[in-house]
């Protein structure tokens, strides 16, 4: 007959058994998450164009912090759903979590802040005379070449995991409108582009915001340089029709194209299951 202390051992045992293989499971998971980055690299590595003069690869080197959203979505998402509530990354009875989450929104704030100079590719020389950014940029390697993305990468990574981690701005970005944005995000990736090269383009001409190139719309409808650079009234005029233009035209690509391209994923993955 078994004793309860054999009893209570096995059971401790098992426990943390069963422990030691979900944390396992996890971890594969996520490491998962990083083979389409780890075939990426060695597709590069064996297919390098390099350039004797820029000392580039088939990936510029300044570009290589890119990757890095590619699988860091997905370690993201694993963390969350694996987590327990109010356990993300840090567990909830660490005194200095909400802190520690908040300093790393500031961080990414701050980071997310890099100035840019027009279309200008920011170098760490050109981002050590920005204010506030003289010592931070000795810490940039110099390999990377465009400051903006290198830090808009870490920034991204900083604002997206505490608001996962902060309950205050978890459920503030769970609102219905948001949820709506996240619904067409990547449509609205896809048609935001052309759309500000055609419609705003030409709006921007008509209110007299963009004047460079010779048109007969150029000031068709001219509207005073008033308020802040960057929004002033021309700005928001011309957005009053372009952001609702853009919102329409994402919501026909989510439902012309991507709906249906995700019911046609769903339906060949059950066909192959099922042969």
């Amino acid at each position: 007959m078994t004793s309860n202390w054999t009893r209570s051992i096995s059971s401790t045992n098992g426990s943390h058994i069963m422990d030691i293989l979900d944390r396992a499971d996890r971890i594969t998971r996520i490491i998962s998450c990083f083979d389409p980055v780890t075939g990426l690299l060695a597709s590069s590595s064996t297919h390098a164009n390099y350039d004797a003069r820029n000392h580039e690869f088939l990936f510029p080197p300044g570009r290589w912090c890119l990757l890095v959203l590619l699988p860091m979505g997905a370690v993201l998402c694993e963390l969350d759903l694996t987590s327990k509530f109010d356990s993300f990354i840090l567990p909830a009875n660490v005194s200095w979590r909400n802190q520690f989450f908040w300093a790393l929104l500031a961080l990414g704030l701050y980071l997310g802040g890099v100035p840019v100079r027009g279309f200008a590719t920011m170098s760490p020389v050109l981002v050590a005379d920005q204010p506030g950014f003289y010592y931070l940029s000795y810490l940039i390697p110099r390999i990377y070449f465009d400051v903006t993305h290198f830090l808009g990468t870490i920034s991204a990574l900083c604002i997206v995991t505490a608001t996962i981690a902060l309950s205050p701005l978890h459920k503030f970005f769970e609102m219905r409108f948001f949820q709506y944005l996240g619904r067409i995000s990547f449509s609205l990736y896809l048609c935001h582009g052309p759309i500000l090269c055609t419609l705003g383009m030409f709006l921007y001409k008509v209110v007299g915001k963009s004047t460079d190139s010779p048109s007969d719309w150029n000031n068709a409808f001219a509207i005073p340089m008033i308020g802040p650079k960057g929004i002033e009234l021309p700005v928001l005029a011309a957005n009053l029709i372009i952001l609702p233009v853009t919102l329409y035209a994402s919501e026909l690509c989510l439902r012309l194209f991507d709906g249906p391209s995700i019911h046609f994923a769903n339906w060949a993955w059950q066909r192959v299951n099922q042969s």
